[in-house]
Order: structure tokens, then sequence, then C-alpha cells
């Protein structure tokens, strides 16, 4: 009420519900800080109230006495962060939780006891302590920003992470502790982690989580607090709503701002005496009746210390009164003392407009001409409390389907409504919730003379005269269609397979350099690193002994005989692509070159526990090729089949006569080449790039170049293989050419 006087203007409440406690600047005897985060009070009647950065505070109700206590480096009998998350005490024990440790107060003794996490095991589990609570049997409860732990209150504490990983929990932020009537556990859960039931007897454990395809579900993953009423219904809040759990069938029911609240972002969750829930939020406080299924909602216009409260904060006494602490004070209130106000007002309708901006006369019937079928309505409740939190719904039957609801939006517009009847309803939801009557208004739009028996068949005669009319011209337009229809659908496949080609051969390019980055890059990396170390113990002064220095010559020898011969098959393969490559032909023993060159790749072999068998089928057969080549095929092949054969595996080769041709076969029993792959592992770019490659290593030109050496000797190499079951590659070179 605002009252002006001679000495000036006054603004009081009528009915002032609410206590209010926060920071005076020049005030010793307020609060620390306005910004709460954590209220508990004592046996004694002492209000504890911890904040956000400026330690805690504790408040003697009965000569309004307060008393600060901060962090001090210099004195051990200090709390060890004035940024604090929760209180809760039992008998002279304060416990106080903050960013950095437990801390005990002994209200005895006015001195702290400092808990935090250390490497041993009988320690608090992290000691960014977020919430705590005291069961029946006296047991103290911690949550913390990395688990959960019990403390007897004298020397043991007990660590749940690990039973909360075994059940598939992973997530140990924890922002609520709760006891149910039936001495169940309840963790809400931060970061998507949430709520979580834990029956300590039976050593159950139930992780309830949002599903998008259940609307039964919790409606958000992020718990903030945890309550339960006399009817054994359990309370959740979360930051998308307050959900109520049925426990016998096992689903939520879930309240938001469109049902009542104030605001979905929940921070506390408290029942008071008369089975009402309260939730402080991020935006006002709201009370569920749940006996008339009504939300009621109080602001800072109300008395309330702020609209905006924090988490962790809130607190019912055993009087039944109820905390709760926001960015700007402590707000108390008695639940049983303040007035529900259960109705409002009805909707007043504050102007009609039509098209043009033209005023039409308030009635309850209101006829629109054709021309003119543009509606806007003005109206409002005559409430003038929380203004911006009135809201208002409409719906005009016959053309709504169901409800608009605008908001705080206090006006309807429809464009270009259809002739016919129409009803309008209107009705609109005070501060606290409650919705008015319906007021409604009859509209009426005349039909357009161009909607009349004798237009529409005047319409109808004119569109049969145009179908005869146009009718051979629409024939030859639609043949004309079709054929130009028909010639872009063949480009566009054309198009589209060659695109297909182009990505393909991109994938294998980039496929094909970076395998070849990787067989380059492992002898270099070996070289260098063999430099520097004979580098490091030259300088050091070190003697290198000569069997030493002899291995570290083989290995840079057999390195840079590996990359010289990886940089000679990227030449050969470019010679031969380009046709700039000659064979130098002889007659050759092939069955004792397939042989030599097998017994030389034994030794190699068998260091890996691979058996090699060489059963060639005949003695002995000439034919004309190039040696060196066909030694690098056979040693390719073998190689190939080596690294891709796990130990206690087997490699055959075989030669054998076949007509007028001899045949070649390297048959392994390693981990095989899908069917799929069997033609691009010949192509340079187009080697199979998978797993295996990456596991057993090689940039794949082995392959290409034997199948062109093979090529220029007019013979062909194939593979037959499955995932699994090995390989075989078969070489066929021609006799007599």
């Amino acid at each position: 009420m605002w009252v002006g006087t001679f000495g000036g203007i006054s603004k009081f409440y009528i009915n002032k519900d609410f206590k209010v406690y926060r920071n005076e600047p020049n005030d010793n005897n307020s609060l620390s800080s306005s910004s709460v985060c954590g209220i508990y009070e004592d046996d004694e009647g002492m209000v504890w109230v911890g904040t956000f950065n400026s330690g805690i505070n504790r408040i003697n109700l009965s000569n309004g006495e307060i008393t600060r206590f901060y962090s001090d480096t210099n004195n051990k009998n200090s709390l060890s962060s004035n940024r604090i998350k929760d209180i809760t005490g039992i008998g002279n024990e304060i416990w106080i939780a903050t960013d950095n440790g437990l801390n005990k107060y002994d209200t005895s003794t006015e001195s702290f006891t400092v808990y935090k996490n250390s490497e041993d095991e009988n320690s608090i589990v992290n000691s960014e302590i977020r919430v705590l609570h005291i069961d029946k049997d006296g047991l103290l409860w911690i949550g913390t920003r990395g688990g959960i732990s019990t403390f007897d209150r004298k020397e043991n504490f007990i660590s749940y992470n690990k039973l909360l990983e075994e059940n598939g929990i992973y997530e140990k932020t924890i922002s609520a502790i709760y006891e149910d009537a039936k001495g169940i556990m309840w963790f809400g859960l931060g970061n998507d982690g949430g709520l979580v039931k834990y029956n300590r007897k039976t050593g159950e454990i139930r992780n309830y989580l949002y599903d998008e395809n259940n609307e039964k579900s919790l409606s958000n993953n992020t718990v903030r607090s945890i309550a339960e009423d006399s009817k054994g219904n359990l309370w959740v809040g979360t930051q998308d709503g307050l959900n109520k759990l049925n426990e016998e069938k096992d689903e939520f029911i879930v309240y938001t701002y469109e049902d009542g609240l104030s605001n979905n972002f929940i921070y506390g969750v408290l029942i008071d005496d008369n089975d009402n829930v309260w939730t402080s939020t991020n935006y006002g406080v709201s009370m569920y009746d749940q006996a008339n299924d009504k939300f009621i909602r109080y602001y800072e216009a109300d008395g309330l210390g702020s609209n905006e409260f924090n988490g962790f904060s809130y607190h019912k006494n055993k009087k039944g009164e109820i905390y709760f602490g926001g960015v700007n004070g402590l707000t108390k209130l008695n639940p049983l003392n303040i007035q529900l106000r259960m109705e409002t007002s009805d909707i007043i309708i504050d102007s009609i407009k039509t098209s043009g901006g033209i005023e039409v006369n308030r009635s309850d019937n209101i006829v629109l001409e054709y021309d003119s079928r543009e509606l806007y309505l003005k109206f409002f409740i005559p409430e003038y409390k929380n203004i911006n939190q009135m809201q208002y719904a409409y719906k005009l039957e016959g053309m709504d389907n169901d409800w608009v609801f605008s908001g705080s939006e206090n006006y309807a517009r429809y464009a270009s409504i259809p002739p016919g009847k129409y009803k309008l309803l209107i009705k609109g939801r005070n501060y606290n919730g409650v919705w008015s009557d319906i007021s409604t208004l009859n509209i009426k739009v005349k039909n357009s003379i161009f909607k009349t028996p004798i237009a529409y068949c005047t319409y109808i005669f004119i569109l049969i005269i145009g179908i005869y009319y146009f009718y051979n011209q629409m024939n030859i337009l639609n043949s004309l269609v079709k054929k130009k229809t028909y010639e872009l659908n063949v480009k566009l496949n054309e198009n589209e397979i060659l695109y297909k080609r182009l990505i393909q051969a991109e994938k294998y390019k980039n496929n094909y350099f970076v395998n070849l980055s990787h067989e380059l890059r492992t002898p270099l990396n070996v070289i260098l690193s063999i430099e520097q170390l004979i580098k490091s113990l030259i300088k050091s002064g070190n003697h290198i002994d000569n069997n030493k220095m002899e291995g570290y010559m083989n290995t840079l020898g057999g390195n840079s005989k590996r990359l010289l011969n990886l940089i000679n098959n990227i030449i050969d393969t470019s010679k031969i692509e380009s046709g700039t490559y000659k064979l130098n032909k002889e007659k050759v023993d092939i069955v004792n070159l397939v042989e030599d060159t097998a017994l030389s790749m034994v030794e190699l072999a068998r260091a890996k526990g691979i058996d090699l068998i060489i059963d060639p089928e005949i003695e002995e057969l000439i034919i004309s090729c190039d040696r060196l080549d066909i030694e690098r095929c056979i040693v390719n092949l073998i190689g190939n089949a080596i690294k891709f054969t796990e130990s206690k595996g087997k490699i055959t080769v075989t030669v054998s006569n076949f007509e007028d041709k001899v045949k070649i076969s390297v048959k392994d029993t390693g981990v095989g080449i899908d069917v799929k792959y069997h033609d691009s592992i010949f192509d340079r770019f187009g080697q199979v790039y998978n797993s295996s490659s990456e596991e057993f290593g090689g940039s794949g030109l082995g392959l290409t170049l034997t199948k062109n050496l093979i090529n220029l000797h007019m013979g062909d190499i194939k593979v037959a293989s499955e995932i699994g079951k090995g390989s075989e590659f078969i070489i066929t070179l021609p006799i007599n050419k």
C-alpha cells in the first residue's frame, strides 16, 4: 500500500507473510553476504546461514544477534573455506560443507574440526563438499563433486563410489541426499546423472533417468532436491520441472511452468505440515496445494528476499517454519500463517478492432463483413500486482483445435477468418497461478458475393471451356515434359556415377598416401633415433662396444634397405605405368628360382613362429623371364603372408605346370581379405586401408608392383581369400613366350 502524507510518501505491506534477512553494508549485525547458500536451525533455535563466499552466520532468533564465522589461514580454529554449500547438525555438532573440506563446529567448545580428502582410504572421497545429510541412525552422508561417502562422526569414512560404478552409475557429482520413511536412501546427481535409489538392507540400486519416449519418466537428469510427503510420494526438483514419483506404479508426474510452477529451474523442495509442496526456483517460490491441485506463486513483490534462489539453500525446522536462501538474502515463512488466495478476477475485454484499425462496438455478438475479416482484441485481468506474471489463453471455436497460450501478451489477433459462426473463449491466470472463469464472445463473418451458387455455376462453366480449349496443348506439353525429364534423369544418373567414382578415387588416394607416409616414417624414425643415440654416446665420452656398434649399423642398414626398397617400388611402379620400364629376360629355371627365394625367407617366418613350407610339384622348368623382377614378386607375396599371419600359422609355396603356363602359389593361414577388396588390393590408390592394415603395417605398393611386373611378363595374378580363413595368391606365367 502506498500512502501519501504531508511529510512525503510511504510504502508498506498490508499482510507481510515473509521475514527477510540480508546484508546491510554498514550494519555488522546483518548477514555477511546476501547470497545465501546453506541453511540450518539447530536444537537451541540458532539459525546457521552459509553464504556464497563470505563464510557462515549464526542468527539468535531470540535477540536478533548475528555472529559471523570466516576462514582464516592464520587461525587453525576457523572454517576451511568461506564458500559454504550446505549445513546440517545433530546435538552440539554443526556440520558445514564447503568447497575445501568438511567442517564440524562443536557448540560446547566453540571449536572447528576440518576433514579433507587425502591419500588415506579412510577419508572423504573429495574435498569439494556439496550436500550433507544425517540419517535416522546418526550416520553422516557426505555428497561431493567426486562421489558419496559416509562418516560415523568419529573416525571411520566409507566410500560408495565403487558400489555405484558396479551398477553402471559413473556420474559422481552429488547434489541431493534424502532418506525416506522406509529408510531408503535417495541421491540426486548433477551433470545428467539422474535420480538414484539405494536400499541399504538389500544392496539394490536403481537409477531413474529421462526417457524421451516415456512421458511418465523423470523430466530432467540433473536433480537438485528431494522430499517426501505423508503419503509416501517422492518429490524431485530438477532443472526442468517438479517430479512426483509413485513408487508402486514406478511413474513420474511432471509439473512445469504451464501447470502453474513459477519457474522450471528448481533449487529446493520442502513439504509443509499440510502436505503442501514448497519449491524455490530461479524465479520465485511456488506452493503446490495437493488437496486442491493448485499452484500458488510468490515473488519479491510479496515480500520475498529475492526472486532468484540458490541451490542447497532450503530448510524446514521442527516448528514447520521454512527457510529459503537466495541471491539477495534469507527468507523465512510460516506456511500455516500465509493466507492462500485461490480465486482471480474475470477477464475484461478492453478493445475490439477490425481491418484498418476500425473500432468495433463491444457486445456479446460481433458481425464482420467479408472484406473486414481481420480481428484484433485486447483484454486484461483487473489485478495490478505482478502484472508481468499474468498469463492469458484464448481459443476461437470453429478455427482453433486447442487453446492458444499467449503468456503475458494480453491480446489476440486473427487474419482472414473464413465465413461462418464462431465463439471466442478467453481466460487468464493471475500471478498466483489461478485461472479465471472463461469469457465468451460470439463472432459471425459474412460470406463473399463471389461464393454464391450463381458464382460457382459460372466458375464451373468457364472451367469446362478452359479444359476443352487447352486439352490438346496440355497433351503436347506433357509429352515434351516427359521427354525432357527422361533426358535429365539419364544425365543426372551419369553425373551421379561419375561423382561417386571421383569420390571413391580421392578416398583411395588419401588412404594410399596415409599408408605410404606411415611406411616411410618408420625406417626414417629408426635411422634418426640411432643417429641421435650414437651422437649422444660420442658426446658423453662413452666407449661404444664393437658388438653394439655392429648392431646399430645392421639396424641402420636394414632400415636404409627397407626405405630404399620402398622408394624403388614407387619409382618402378611409376615407370611401369608410364611405359618406360624395361625387362631383362633370360632363360631361368623357375622352380629353382622360387625355391631359392622362399628358402631365403624361412628364418624370417621362423622368427615369427610361422612354418614356411616349399612344395613344388615339378623338379625343373625353364622359362624366359626377368630373374630379379620375378624374385621381387615372390618376396613381396611371401613377405605379405608373413606379415598378415599370426604365430603358429603356416605358409605354403608351390610350383606346378598348367598347360603352357607355370603356376606359382603362395598360400597362408592369416587374417584373410574380404571378397569386396579382391580387385582393389592390386590398385595403388585402392588399397585396403582398415584395422588390419593399420595393425600389421605396409604401404600396399608391393601388390601393385607385383601385378604390374607379372603383366609385363604377359602373365596374371589372382587372389582367393576369406576373412579369418587365410589367403592364396596365384601367379601364372607363360612358358614359351
